[in-house]
């Protein structure tokens, strides 16, 4: 059995290499950042937030409550993860083509999420 920073380590590695592999095959163009077990991804395109945005709404019709942040816990195990990482990929895909059409606003169902801890007026 595996020790606690052990899986920890191995769930993040399995995310952060799957979410640049996908990344890659939809030619989205992304970094990859954090501590192993609490990764995160960032798109590298001016409309970065929106593309994010449109990122949580895919996965949440997908079935995963998702950000471009990852925390690595006990509850993830290798089918989940592998489930979802292709839908990652596929949300991947659909971002890529709509940032190329200059369309990703057009396909987000609220508003564009909030960046930080920005004040907000």
């Amino acid at each position: 059995r595996e020790n606690v920073p052990q899986h920890l380590a191995r769930i993040g590695t399995m995310v952060r290499d799957g979410w640049q592999v996908a990344a890659a095959r939809a030619g989205l163009p992304i970094s990859v950042g954090g501590l192993v077990p609490m990764s995160s991804f960032a798109i590298q395109h001016p409309e970065a937030q929106a593309a994010s945005t449109l990122f949580t709404q895919i996965m949440l019709g997908k079935g995963f409550l998702a950000t471009k942040a990852f925390n690595a816990t006990f509850a993830h195990q290798d089918d989940i993860i592998e489930a979802y990482l292709q839908a990652a990929e596929d949300a991947f895909c659909t971002i890529a083509r709509a940032l190329e059409r200059g369309a990703v606003r057009d396909l987000l169902e609220g508003p564009v999420q909030h960046s930080g801890f920005a004040r907000l007026n």
